[in-house]
């Protein structure tokens, strides 16, 4: 009974997420090799996430003979998106450093339309990162193009998992100092600010690097 139920729960949830991740995914970036299964040639990166959540057995894009070629829409819009909201973050005027500074004194302060979009914005990061986090854990990512170097395929992971952290923690921190008026939580959150900002710096050195020296296809993965 158990396994009839999830076996329709597999197969509705491919034909929905098929539908929907064609909104935002193309079949152009998996390629499937003579012998794999048909029918996931056509279907999203979304739509073979949900068959590993339904599979019995521990799958992978692998089992299928997928792999990917370059990111799916949706990961490049998560990415860039994040992008235009941390830039968006480190920018605007908010704020909200002064009306946190009249809290902690007791005084008269008004929450403005700055400062609620500042905490608007910084929800909408952590549920972009998780995202991202996710689809990264779960394998749907193309395979590192290190030309045979193991220490840059590390070094990409620790600056990759390290933003992925600070972007969650910023807004974490600047949550839990705005609403229990924690000091510490503020001073975490300055401190995280430039620790972000020299890991973009890197991030983005690295992939000049690629596309430059290396010449491989780097930018042409993060593009739609």
């Amino acid at each position: 009974m158990w396994c009839l139920l999830r076996l329709k729960a597999r197969t509705t949830c491919l034909k929905v997420w098929a539908v929907v991740g064609s909104f935002f995914d193309s079949p152009e970036h998996l390629r499937a090799p003579t012998g794999a299964d048909v029918h996931l040639r056509g279907v999203s990166n979304f739509s073979i996430k949900l068959l590993r959540v339904f599979d019995d057995k521990k799958c992978s894009l692998k089992r299928y003979g997928i792999r990917m070629e370059k990111y799916s829409k949706l990961q490049v819009f998560l990415h860039w998106a994040t992008f235009i909201l941390v830039l968006f973050q480190f920018l605007s005027p908010s704020g909200i450093g002064e009306v946190f500074k009249l809290r902690l004194e007791n005084k008269d302060f008004e929450v403005g339309a700055l400062v609620s979009l500042h905490m608007a914005v910084g929800t909408l990061i952590i549920l972009f990162i998780f995202s991202r986090v996710w689809m990264r854990l779960s394998g749907l990512e193309p395979q590192y193009q290190s030309n045979g170097q193991r220490s840059l395929k590390i070094l990409a992971r620790i600056v990759h998992f390290s933003m992925y952290g600070v972007l969650l923690l910023l807004p974490v921190t600047g949550g839990i100092a705005w609403f229990q008026l924690s000091i510490d939580a503020r001073n975490i959150h300055e401190f995280l600010r430039p620790v972000l900002l020299v890991l973009v710096l890197i991030h983005l050195l690295a992939s000049l690097f690629h596309h430059f020296v290396q010449k491989n296809s780097i930018f042409k993965r993060m593009w739609f």
